[in-house]
């Protein structure tokens, strides 16, 4: 019997598994860092709640915001240089392809 047969795929066809593979990734980081948004701001307006009812918890709001939204940027952008190059990427991609 005879091992089977591998046909590679055409050259062009590996961007292409390579631009899902990016979009996936892409989604993905998309998906945390939509939870992680998310999650900071579900604190931040609680503490907000609490500090209306009792003063002494504006304090851990503020710190919380101070401690927080650093990483909340820093996230966002992440996210922001993930897409832009992932669009780029795209495009460079498909110039070649029209040449």
């Amino acid at each position: 019997m005879n091992p089977p047969t591998t046909v590679s795929p055409p050259h062009s066809a590996q961007p292409v598994l390579d631009t899902r593979d990016a979009v996936r990734q892409l989604c993905e980081q998309f998906r945390d860092t939509r939870h992680d948004l998310n999650n900071v701001f579900s604190v931040l307006l609680g503490l907000a709640e609490l500090g209306t009812r009792n003063p002494a918890n504006l304090e851990r709001l503020g710190e919380a915001v101070l401690e927080r939204c650093p990483k909340v940027l820093e996230d966002l952008q992440r996210f922001q240089e993930a897409l832009f190059g992932l669009k780029d990427r795209l495009n460079t991609t498909h110039d070649s392809h029209k040449s």
